[in-house]
């Protein structure tokens, strides 16, 4: 007896949602991000989820972990600076240690808490495009 649906070839929708990213990506040769939180622990998490979802999105990322004392060093060619709930009061210091050309972006403490990866990388690109549109020209 055979159960419809087996053995016939499954749809990849998900091709179509990877392509259409992929377009969107277009002249991004890699995306770099800055993570800066307190210690790092907590992080490294995020970290591992936000780079599931860009590597499932075909979107190439580097995410750098970051401390405040580190964040001179690591700053460089980013693309965005993502700031963790635990240095968000710290947000007007790291502006002035950001050049203008890099958006600085509080993570929600919600998606943050939960290491929801695919929100954050879907706002950090909604961010980058943004800040780009309007002040790259």
């Amino acid at each position: 007896m055979r159960i419809p649906g087996n053995g016939s070839p499954r749809i990849r929708t998900d091709t179509v949602i990877r392509n259409k990213i992929r377009v969107m990506h277009e002249g991004w040769k890699k995306m770099r991000i800055v993570l800066v939180c307190y210690s790092g622990s907590s992080a490294s998490i995020l970290r591992d989820r936000m780079l599931s979802w860009a590597h499932a999105n075909l979107v190439e990322t580097e995410i750098i972990i970051s401390s405040m004392a580190g964040l001179d060093d690591d700053k460089e060619d980013a693309d965005i600076v993502l700031v963790g709930p635990q240095v968000r009061c710290a947000m007007a210091n790291i502006r002035e240690r950001v050049p203008g050309r890099i958006p600085v972006l509080a993570v929600d403490t919600r998606d943050y808490g939960m290491a929801k990866g695919d929100r954050i990388m879907q706002e950090a690109i909604a961010e980058v495009k943004r800040y780009k549109a309007q002040f790259m020209g």
